[in-house]
């Protein structure tokens, strides 16, 4: 029997799921030396070029593979997290953007450059002490374009990437007291990419911080949103839509986990009896396994309610909380299933799991990164959620 995994929507995305799925098995065998390292490893962007992966959602006109369901790059990114939790995160962040803006019908020009293995994208998102919706970076316009500043944290795989979004604040102009996002290069001059990412977990995805102090000009792609501190429509499908990825890598991240834990019960003995003897080495595997049985049907459930939201156009903002609800609800389950999981696969490989290099306890250190990513912490996730379904506001501060 296999361990539980989620299902792609297409038969394209299944076969991008098995490119990587192979890709995994690479990663899973440098995985420790990448996480001993606590660095962002050389090349690997170029790797993930050279599969098709990092060009799967760019538009087949621009040279993609034209993926556009958020099934398919669940399954994906599901696949890369069983063999080094840091690569999905990376990926989700690049794969969604460029579904984002392929659907939209934006920046073709960069979406070509990804197709041709030229371009990859960070997300510049989290700020320290505040949330999406009450970014202290700001967009001002002026006469020649427009200056941004301000300081970003989390910024997933931003020492090797090529391009940033970035959320901020408008400060004057038609667009004062509004959100934006901006696309920007990292080559920009007064964009400062930090480098110093030094995690408990997820220690090779380069998750450090970005400063900004730039003069953008005047073409560059601004697109505006909701009210400062005001729950717009678009951002919470938005960041529901970008965020469903780092769902399906923790699922990954546990699969792998427990893939490790399940080959040590075979190879390994207790005192001259085979470990898969033991009534309760069984039992710990079986409610592994079914730990992970529900956090890949909350998953797939997930990606096919996203694919329909998507499917029926813009909601109105009820519907949209109700969709952030939704992905609310299954961050908090995946969550709690997935730690589970690689609990139990900590359990069934011993005391060696607790010693650095361990594969498995790892990626326990990288599932449990998993509650800590935006949007909502478990107990603002779990405060907006009720708040939603009891007919409540929620709060935006949360």
């Amino acid at each position: 029997m296999s361990l539980p995994a989620i299902v792609p929507a297409t038969d394209a995305g299944d076969r991008y799921a098995g490119i990587a799925a192979r890709r995994a098995e690479r990663l899973t065998a440098t995985t420790t030396e990448r996480d001993a390292a606590g660095r962002f490893p050389d090349g690997l962007l170029a790797e993930l070029a050279a599969d098709g992966l990092a060009a799967m959602c760019v538009p087949v006109e621009l040279g993609g593979g034209g993926i556009d369901s958020y099934s398919d790059l669940m399954a994906v990114v599901a696949r890369l997290g069983r063999g080094d939790g840091s690569t999905a995160i990376a990926a989700n962040m690049h794969l969604a953007f460029t579904m984002a803006m392929a659907r939209a019908g934006l920046a073709a020009d960069l979406l070509a450059q990804v197709a041709a293995g030229e371009a990859w994208v960070c997300a510049a998102v989290t700020e320290g002490g505040t949330n999406y919706f009450h970014p202290a970076t700001t967009l001002t316009p002026r006469p020649d374009g427009w200056r941004l500043e301000g300081t970003k944290v989390f910024a997933t795989a931003s020492p090797a990437a090529t391009h940033l979004t970035v959320n901020a604040l408008v400060r004057g102009g038609e667009l004062d007291g509004r959100l934006a996002m901006t696309l920007l290069p990292v080559a920009t001059p007064g964009v400062t990419v930090a480098d110093d990412w030094d995690g408990l977990g997820m220690r090779a995805s380069g998750s450090g911080s970005v400063r900004l102090e730039a003069d953008l000009p005047a073409d560059t792609l601004v697109l505006p949103g909701g009210r400062y501190g005001e729950f717009d429509a678009g951002a919470l499908v938005g960041r529901a839509l970008g965020n469903v990825g780092n769902l399906a890598a923790m699922v990954g991240v546990a699969e792998g986990a427990a893939a490790e834990a399940l080959a040590g019960v075979h190879r390994r003995e207790r005192v001259g009896e085979p470990l898969a003897d033991r009534p309760t080495v069984r039992h710990a595997v079986g409610e592994m396994v079914a730990e992970l049985s529900t956090a890949t049907a909350v998953a797939e459930t997930l990606g096919r309610r996203a694919d329909a939201v998507v499917a029926s156009g813009p909601p109105d903002l009820a519907g949209a909380h109700l969709f952030m609800a939704t992905f609310q609800a299954a961050k908090v389950a995946i969550h709690h299933t997935t730690i589970r999981a690689a609990d139990l696969a900590m359990d069934l490989a011993g005391g060696g799991a607790y010693v650095a290099g361990n594969p498995v306890g790892q990626r326990y250190r990288d599932v449990r990164a998993g509650p800590y990513m935006e949007p909502f912490s478990r107990h603002e996730a779990l405060g907006y959620l009720g708040a939603v379904l009891t007919g409540r506001e929620p709060d935006t501060r949360a």
